[in-house]
């Protein structure tokens, strides 16, 4: 029984992608899953340090300093020296950087909820009740019982 499961997970993973991958099509610029990742992560996180980013997004510090390139470049993130300790920078969203990361996220939402519409209403009723066992089953996160809040933290 466990390998279906897995299977389902897997196609749900797929459904979420292909259902951003759409939602990005959507915007005038097209980034990338990581930059979308990353700008996801820093608005729900306001402002964070570079060893805070690779931690949160469980990527190398370098990695996320080549992410932090590309954001500043774009213009959508900016790095600020930290007022607690001058060898740190913070990096913050431009408005920008916001206006991008909301925009994804309201295409990407009135996408999933016209999906799950299509559900009738006990089907929903199941789906968010398995949703809800599952991350506690994980142990994602025993601060919140919000699976929304809970993904969009990690930028996913």
């Amino acid at each position: 029984m466990i390998d279906e499961e897995i299977r389902l997970l897997a196609l749900i993973k797929r459904t979420l992608e292909e259902l951003t991958s759409s939602a990005i099509s959507s915007l005038k610029e097209k980034p990338s899953f990581s930059v979308i990742r990353t700008t996801s992560y820093l608005l729900h996180h306001q402002s964070c340090c570079m060893g805070e980013l690779a931690r949160g997004l469980s990527i190398t510090y370098p990695s996320a300093t080549n992410m932090v390139d590309v954001l500043v470049e774009k213009g959508w993130a900016v790095r600020i020296k930290s007022s607690f300790d001058g060898r740190s920078v913070e990096i913050h969203l431009t408005r920008t950087g916001r206006n991008v990361v909301q925009d994804l996220e309201k295409e990407r939402l009135k996408k999933l909820n016209d999906l799950i519409s299509r559900m009738d209403r006990e089907e929903r009723e199941f789906f968010v009740r398995g949703i809800r066992s599952f991350i506690r089953a994980a142990r994602l996160d025993e601060e919140t019982d919000d699976p929304v809040s809970f993904f969009r933290e990690k930028g996913l």
